[in-house]
């Protein structure tokens, strides 16, 4: 075991945040959590859970980051990883990543074998395509590829019958795939920004829905029984106005 930061880890684990020291020039600190703009580390009995590198600048990674085998929140927000490695496939116990403002041109093949990954987010990079191994990732519970230039989704995402968050804002998405009613689970979808021009009949279908957010030059056009169900917020912008942030949509409780 090795000190770091007063806190006692796997030798393993404390090599990784040494290494992140001496690309920064600076100690990582430990953080209580890890949160889109976390600079910092947790920890349990020894091992590392969580690292956030907000806005570092960082263009590698450390080769020993994926032999964390504890390591379940990757917050990478405000870097330059692209293209991200492929090694994060071997990040096994990995429930949490993000990789907004990256650059990303696509997103890495070893994303895909990531069995436990509930949250993934790559908001503002420019990818433009998602694969249909998006639905190899049975256990998420929010997709955020908001700002980027994606034209559609594969129909592998209505497999995700975890999904409860899904953030389509100003992205090039026309039309939602045919089967999209299946996401029952689905509490909160925002399409604001979209290239949308009518409303998609799918989401009338989604029960569950508590938070919708999109244009103003739709909202005359979703069906009155749906502007009137109950427990159901729908949030109407212009177009030509801001989308929410992927970490400031509504969530329900």
């Amino acid at each position: 075991m090795t000190t770091y930061q007063d806190v006692q880890l796997r030798d393993e684990d404390a090599s990784v945040l040494k290494s992140f020291e001496e690309v920064l020039r600076e100690p990582i600190p430990l953080a209580e959590e890890i949160r889109w703009n976390t600079f910092g580390f947790t920890a349990i009995n020894g091992n590392v859970t969580g690292i956030g590198m907000f806005s570092k600048g960082l263009t590698t990674l450390p080769e020993g980051l994926w032999d964390l085998r504890r390591l379940e929140y990757l917050w990478l927000t405000g870097n330059r990883l692209s293209p991200f490695p492929e090694e994060v496939r071997r990040l096994g116990a990995l429930r949490q990543l993000s990789m907004n403002i990256n650059g990303l041109k696509e997103l890495p093949r070893g994303l895909w074998q990531l069995d436990s990954l509930e949250y993934l987010c790559f908001w503002r990079n420019q990818v433009t395509t998602i694969p249909d191994e998006l639905g190899n990732l049975k256990q998420l519970e929010e997709f955020h590829p908001a700002a980027n230039p994606i034209t559609t989704l594969p129909e592998s995402i209505t497999q995700l019958k975890n999904l409860r968050v899904m953030d389509l804002a100003d992205t090039k998405i026309t039309s939602l795939p045919e089967k999209f009613q299946l996401l029952q689970r689905l509490e909160v979808l925002n399409i604001e920004k979209t290239e949308m021009t009518s409303f998609p009949k799918e989401i009338g279908y989604l029960r569950n829905l508590k938070f919708l957010g999109l244009d103003e030059e739709l909202l005359d056009k979703v069906p009155e029984s749906m502007r009137r169900r109950e427990g159901l917020e729908i949030r109407a912008r212009p177009r030509a106005g801001k989308p929410a942030h992927a970490n400031d949509i509504n969530r329900p409780s």
